[in-house]
């Protein structure tokens, strides 16, 4: 999968995160997750990608010091960070 592919999961997961914490405040985080690997086709890079990053988006949410649209923005800045951290080859 290309790196731009893998950049615009990340931030889609992300942002589905935080919906879906927005929507219910009580969710648990396993649950988020689980809804948005449904949403993804079987590619496991792709799994691994976005939940690194709905976590990181939730994490960066509960420290109450970023707004959604910081969050995201910080999570596209620090995307090649996330990626190298994961060990993921690029086609």
């Amino acid at each position: 999968m290309k790196k731009e592919d893998l950049k615009i999961i990340m931030i889609k997961s992300a942002s589905k995160a935080l919906d879906y914490r927005k929507i219910n405040m009580k969710i648990k985080i396993e649950d988020i997750l689980q809804k948005i690997l449904n949403g993804i086709e079987d590619d496991e890079t792709a799994k691994i990608v976005a939940v690194a990053s709905a976590t990181k988006a939730l994490k960066y949410q509960d420290s109450g010091k970023l707004g959604d649209k910081q969050i995201l923005q910080k999570i596209l800045s620090e995307s090649d960070e996330i990626l190298f951290s994961l060990d993921i080859n690029f086609k």
